[in-house]
């Protein structure tokens, strides 16, 4: 790369950065706490939630509402609302979703946060767990 390719990328970055660290985690990472992900793909989000869950994809992304399925999808939403950039409707349309139901979903993990639901919490951490080992290894898809 040439000087000038760089210095534009950089400026890119910083103004990328800008962005994300308005969010707890993309903080931690602009402060080397975590690995810096430039952009967590939803489908990596997904399949995490899916694992620390126990679920298959499809059952994620379908119509039911059993508690242990809306939880992993709350907990995506949380997941995806603080690493990423994307809005709440390009969330839904990755995961079949209306937009008020993924912010209901993003206030009801939040939520189970502050009460100390140590399953919820534990199983969050778990995905996020999940992602970071993803993410460091480049092989986000």
């Amino acid at each position: 790369m040439t000087a000038q390719r760089i210095a534009r990328r950089l400026e890119q970055l910083e103004a990328q950065m800008a962005v994300m660290t308005a969010s707890p985690l993309m903080l931690a990472a602009s402060r080397g706490a975590l690995p810096v992900v430039l952009r967590l793909q939803l489908r990596t989000v997904a399949e995490a939630c899916c694992v620390a869950w126990e679920i298959s994809l499809p059952d994620f992304l379908g119509p039911a509402r059993d508690k242990h399925l809306v939880r992993a999808r709350w907990a995506a939403t949380l997941i995806a609302r603080t690493g990423t950039t994307d809005s709440l409707k390009t969330l839904g349309r990755a995961w079949r979703r209306d937009h008020s139901t993924l912010l209901h979903g993003f206030h009801q993990a939040v939520r189970l946060l502050n009460e100390g639901d140590e399953d919820f919490a534990a199983r969050l951490q778990q995905a996020r767990a999940l992602i970071s080992s993803t993410t460091t290894k480049g092989t986000t898809t």
